[in-house]
């Protein structure tokens, strides 16, 4: 073959070496004679036996229910998001130097009618799983396009073929799955991927839902990809590939090099790999300053290197390299490709100075800071630190570190507070870059006690971070690994305010002086989509807090954590892990407690839960026969019942008209039967229902599940695994309102809301409340597979089901009166004679609504309590004013004492009477007589002070009771 060389035919002496592209790759013989002798007949038509063979292989090798050929990997990806997003005006979530997005003429744009939303590549070719968590529009409204498809390339191209991690995939695979959107891969090399990672290819594309690879790169084939997924799928994508034109007819000439390419080619791909390494360790082995190659990274038969544009460019080294010249030895043109945008200037680092080695100068005059200032204009670059003093909740500045090649400063910044802006010259400069450990900490400080800002920041921290370095998690790790330097962390917490500066503390700074590193073109910004409203209530509940203890803000929580809480939202177990370093959080235990915490963590619904529901009318009330369950043998049967159910609708009926709130009622539907369980006759047996309610087979769907769960737990211990919650459902979809009565609507159903607050401790159950507590769960299954169409629709299935798994992992704790502690919290300025007010009148509501067997709030109610705390009145007018109970007026003396006691005067005209435990020692049952008109709670007390203490008899209807 003749090939030209600086414009002219050489057929002798040159040899040409062609580097562009593993596209060079030309037929082997085997391959021309397999195509020559190839069956072929119309594939439009499915009867070209080649191709039909070269697909059936291709699906097998990857794993995959079927396959299809096509011209290219450019047509294989855009057949892809066509089928994927079968709706124009849909969105793709790609990384910025995927092949789809830079290389395909905008296809999907141009042709699909699909926008691309993209996430920045790292260099190992993974983007942020994180940001993909963002980029999915969960619930777009009418203003924004539905995302449809998460695209990935393997091996990367623009990353210098690099294999993606496992791990990470399948990562990808779980968020998509959450939202209910594929993952497609682009695969051109994954052949190369499997090769590297020593592993079949079936595995590198298991957590895809669609794959394409090339057949004519590394595996030679003159032309043709494959694309994979399920059959119906790949039913569309041919439907899809004949309108774009690539509809085959005799194609089994070029399949049969395709079927020669997966026999004898993948196993060859590791020479490529390994000859590509070859040339990477020549060049390195060079150790020139003008183009380097980072061996670490070469993985798969692509070669990045990278060139200092300062001596030379890219298209001078191509042109070198294709030219050959009389005086060449070795007469070898070699062809290869560049990209724009991958140059990278490299620093030429020299040693660092010791620290004995560097002067130290201190700064603490105005004189000798304009006289820094004046040599700081002249650096390009400077590093910069502060030494906060931070133990108490006003902190400072004490000392502003200064280090350039030649020399440290150390300003004392407690005496030049207010001369410090003079360094707003140097720190806005834009030519001069300042070098900084942390920056978001540095930065933050500076503006908020010197109200310094800085232009022209490099974050060393996140540049190791960008790097994958993992000596670069701290400044001490750094300082210990590459410059043998052993940092005193017990100075850490010194007092930086002491004057004058010991040695240790001196070197203590200035040992922060940060090393030069190859600077980097790219800004890490971080994106913080916080949920401001309740960020404010984070900081202001740490500020208080820190204030209160005279600590540091950041000593209670610290700022990141507190912003990941309120960008997050996050789940229960999360918050548990934030709070866990604080000694000022209690550390709540509770998922850590949970008796099914592992089974929680792990599960995942199944592939029936995900999928579309064909949905069957209910039917009626009046034709679904109804079980009262309250008997032990009952019991036991329907839980053998309910074993064989897929999904059970649950509800719970409860009443807190009796002084301790209790359940009273449980409630089952199945698709034919619903079952009302005396949850009161049946308590100590209730536990039986665990082995339902904990299966995670069994789909639980309730509605507004928060205190159901709760109530379950507290009162039975029975906890809920695999739970959907229609209300849930009804937030994400974005209905106005929220109450199961809107979803019954459909089913010509209207709650009677007056029964709401009717007594179900009843028994035997009046008709009316029994068919009140079935319409509950009842139409519960339908609405459950109306609710998860719709998700599914939308893209939030994933979504819902997560965050009702998170509402099943939370412990709740045996009942409490918690009005107590919840107006203490709210009131945050306390005097002791107000907590005193508090302590009594709390204690006094309980006496009263235990012996009638009444609610606490009925006697007086949170609101009321949290008044007469603020307000502090003794006036009886003003107290029955603020209460309007019917209790606090038939003892509104015994109030009246509370507050003048709490106030610290002495009771005027009464005495104290006996308490309620002191008088009665028992306690009314449910059953004893009720009481009405104006004695309705019963009793009345007379006071009256004779001078010796002395008390007139007391009258209380209830001593004629039970005596």
């Amino acid at each position: 073959m003749y090939e030209k060389i600086n414009g002219e035919i050489n057929s002798s002496s040159v040899h040409v070496v062609d580097l562009r592209s593993d596209t060079i790759s030309k037929p082997t013989p085997e391959m021309r004679e397999a195509m020559a002798n190839a069956a072929v007949g119309d594939d439009v038509f499915g009867e070209d036996p080649t191709v039909i063979e070269l697909e059936r292989r291709s699906a097998e090798i990857l794993g995959k229910e079927d396959a299809v050929f096509v011209a290219s990997g450019t047509m294989a990806n855009l057949i892809a998001i066509m089928v994927h997003c079968s709706q124009r005006g849909s969105e793709i979530i790609s990384g910025d130097n995927g092949h789809t997005f830079r290389f395909e003429q905008g296809g999907p744009a141009q042709i699909a009618g699909v926008q691309t939303s993209l996430i920045k590549n790292n260099d190992d070719g993974t983007f942020s799983l994180d940001e993909l968590r963002d980029h999915i529009r969960k619930n777009p409204d009418v203003h924004e396009p539905y995302t449809s498809l998460v695209i990935i390339e393997n091996t990367h191209n623009m990353c210098g073929g690099k294999v993606l991690p496992l791990d990470w995939i399948e990562k990808v695979k779980n968020i998509s799955k959450e939202y209910n959107i594929p993952v497609h891969m682009d695969g051109a090399r994954v052949m190369n991927a499997a090769v590297h990672l020593k592993v079949p290819v079936e595995r590198v594309v298991r957590d895809v839902d669609t794959v394409c690879f090339c057949l004519s790169k590394g595996l030679g084939a003159p032309i043709g990809s494959i694309l994979a997924g399920n059959k119906n799928f790949v039913d569309k994508a041919r439907r899809t590939r004949k309108v774009l034109g690539g509809g085959w007819r005799q194609a089994g000439i070029i399949a049969a090099a395709g079927l020669v390419a997966l026999d004898k080619m993948i196993d060859r791909l590791q020479e490529d790999h390994d000859h590509i390494m070859q040339i990477a360790r020549a060049i390195d082995k060079m150790k020139s300053s003008t183009f380097r190659v980072d061996l670490s990274t070469v993985q798969s038969n692509i070669l990045m290197m990278y060139l200092d544009v300062s001596r030379i460019t890219a298209k001078e080294v191509q042109y070198r390299l294709a030219t050959v010249l009389e005086s060449d030895t070795v007469k070898v043109s070699v062809k290869t490709s560049s990209r724009d945008g991958e140059q990278k200037t490299i620093t030429d680092i020299g040693p660092s100075k010791s620290l004995t080695d560097t002067p130290l100068h201190i700064i603490s005059s105005r004189g000798e800071l304009i006289k820094l200032l004046q040599t700081l204009k002249s650096m390009k670059e400077i590093s910069l630190d502060i030494q906060l003093h931070s133990r108490e909740f006003q902190g400072c500045i004490a000392l502003l570190a200064i280090s350039t090649r030649e020399a440290d400063y150390v300003i004392d910044a407690m005496k030049l507070k207010n001369e410090l802006l003079l360094l707003t010259e140097i720190f806005i400069n834009p030519k001069i870059v300042k070098i900084i450990f942390k920056s978001e900490i540095v930065l933050s400080n500076l503006q908020q006690y010197l109200h310094l800002f800085v232009v022209n920041v490099f974050d060393v921290n996140k540049a190791g971070l960008a790097l994958h370095a993992g000596k670069h998690g701290t400044l001490y790790t750094i300082l210990r690994h590459d410059f043998g330097y052993v940092r005193d962390l017990k100075l850490h917490q010194a007092d930086f305010r002491t004057r004058p500066l010991s040695e240790y503390m001196k070197n203590y700074c200035r040992n922060r002086k940060t090393m030069m590193l190859q600077s980097m073109e790219e800004d890490l910004k971080k994106r913080h989509n916080c949920q401001l409203d309740v960020l404010q209530k984070l900081f202001l509940w740490r500020h208080n807090l820190a204030r209160k203890n005279n600590k540091n803000p950041e000593a209670i929580i610290g700022n990141s954590a507190l912003i990941n809480l309120a960008g997050n939202l996050p789940t229960f177990e999360k918050v548990v892990l934030a709070f866990s370093n604080s000694q000022f959080v209690k550390k709540d235990e509770s998922l850590e407690n949970h008796p099914y915490k592992q089974v929680l963590t792990n599960f995942e619904p199944n592939a029936e839960q995900l999928s579309v529901s064909d949905v069957e009318l209910p039917k009626s009330l009046q034709q679904t026969p109804l079980h009262e369950i309250n008997k032990i043998d009952d019991l036991e049967k329907l839980v053998n019942d309910l074993k064989q159910e897929k999904e059970i609708g649950v509800d719970v009926e409860w009443s807190d008209h009796g002084y301790k709130a209790v359940t009273c009622l449980l409630q089952v539907s199945t698709k034919n039967d619903d079952y009302i369980i005396d949850a009161i006759d049946l308590k100590d047996h209730m536990l039986l229902l665990n082995e339902v309610f904990t299966n995670p087979g069994i789909v639980k769907i309730f509605h507004a599940a928060t205190n159901d769960l709760k109530w379950l737990q507290q009162d039975f211990d029975l906890f809920i695994i695999n739970m959907f919650d229609s209300q849930r459902a009804m937030k994400a979809l974005g209905y106005p309102k929220l109450g199961l009565e809107v979803l019954l609507q459909n089913y010509a159903v209207v709650k009677d809301k007056s029964m709401q607050r009717v007594d179900f401790r009843k028994r035997p159950l009046p008709p009316k409340y029994k068919d009140y507590a079935r319409t509950d769960s009842h139409f519960l299954i339908h609405i459950y597979h109306n609710l998860k169409n719709e998700l599914i629709q939308a893209n939030l299935l994933g979504q819902v089901l997560s965050e009702c798994n998170n509402d099943c992992k939370v412990v709740y704790e045996k009942v409490t009166d918690v009005s107590y502690q919840s107006i203490r919290d709210e009131i945050v300025k306390m005097h002791q004679r107000q907590l005193l007010a508090l302590e009594k009148l709390n204690k006094w509501r309980h006496s009263v609504a235990e012996y009638v067997d009444i609610n606490t709030g009925h006697v007086l109610s949170k609101a009321n309590m949290k008044a007469l705390v603020l307000q502090m009145p003794t006036d009886p007018a003003t107290i029955v004013r603020i209460c309007k109970s019917d209790y606090v007026k038939q003892h509104l003396q015994e109030v009246v004492k509370v507050m003048v006691e709490a106030r610290g005067q002495k009771p005027q005209g009464f005495t104290q009477s006996e308490s309620f435990g002191q008088k009665f020692g028992r306690k009314r049952k449910l059953d004893e007589t009720t009481f009405s008109g104006d004695d309705r709670g019963g009793r009345r007390s007379f006071y009256h002070d004779d001078g010796n203490r002395s008390r007139k008899k007391e009258f209380d209807l209830r001593n004629t009771l039970g005596r």
